[in-house]
């Protein structure tokens, strides 16, 4: 005979032949749960703070990294595009002309002849210029050229003062024959992105019967010192004319 019995929820059923207890057929069987402690859970949100802190620095350092780039990327574009505009220029150009400092001289219709640089070259102090005739042309009424305008570029320190502070690439174009270039220095405009700081530079202009101009530009794109890229850039132009024409 059996009789069945219950405890805790479960039923038991008893065997009268062998006085022995067993679980029903069918019957539940006992689920326990169990939460997290407070101690486990500091651990697991402390393992997940050092993860997120670590992974935010590599997030903050890539996008460091990746905006420096693009900051090079786009000042080193222009730059080279200005050297290329300069190198193109003075290969159609003719009576290269070059001095040193800011300021240049009265330049009245065509230039006549090719003057080289002071001492062979100018390098790092108050500036220098030199200008030549392009293949720019100005007509008068009646469609007969009257003169090759001239095109000059300048490396002007950004502060008179101080030349250590860098220099700017400038360029002006004469407007009209007889015009002035430079005078005052109003003519002048920046061709080089801001970010672009000039420290040192080299001119040479061989007056030989194809002249030979060698640019070398050295400075730093970024403001900041943990941001700044060093640069050197050099070029050697020699003009496709003689320099009788």
């Amino acid at each position: 005979m059996n009789k069945r019995t219950k405890h805790r929820g479960i039923e038991y059923g008893m065997s009268s032949a062998k006085g022995m207890s067993f679980p029903s057929v069918g019957a539940p069987r006992p689920m326990y749960s169990r939460a997290f402690t407070l101690v486990e859970m500091i651990v697991a949100l402390g393992i997940f703070s050092i993860v997120a802190v670590v992974a935010l620095g590599a997030l903050v350092k890539i996008i460091s990294v990746n905006q420096k780039a693009q900051t090079l990327h786009q000042a080193m574009t222009n730059l080279s595009f200005s050297l290329e505009s300069i190198s193109r220029e003075l290969r159609t150009g003719a009576k290269l002309h070059c001095e040193s400092g800011t300021a240049l001289n009265i330049l009245l219709w065509e230039l006549t002849d090719t003057r080289e640089c002071p001492s062979g070259e100018v390098s790092d102090g108050t500036g220098a210029v030199f200008a030549f005739n392009s293949t720019r042309l100005k007509y008068d009424a009646g469609g007969i050229p009257l003169c090759r305008l001239i095109y000059a570029y300048r490396l002007r320190p950004v502060d008179a003062m101080d030349p250590t502070l860098g220099y700017v690439l400038e360029k002006a174009e004469q407007a009209d024959c007889g015009g002035n270039v430079g005078i005052g220095g109003n003519d002048f405009a920046p061709i080089t992105d801001p970010d672009v700081i000039i420290t040192s530079y080299t001119i040479k202009l061989d007056d030989n019967e194809y002249p030979l101009v060698f640019l070398k530009l050295s400075g730093y794109v970024g403001a900041s010192e943990k941001e700044r890229t060093y640069f050197d850039l050099q070029t050697a132009v020699s003009p496709r004319v003689p320099n009788t024409n």
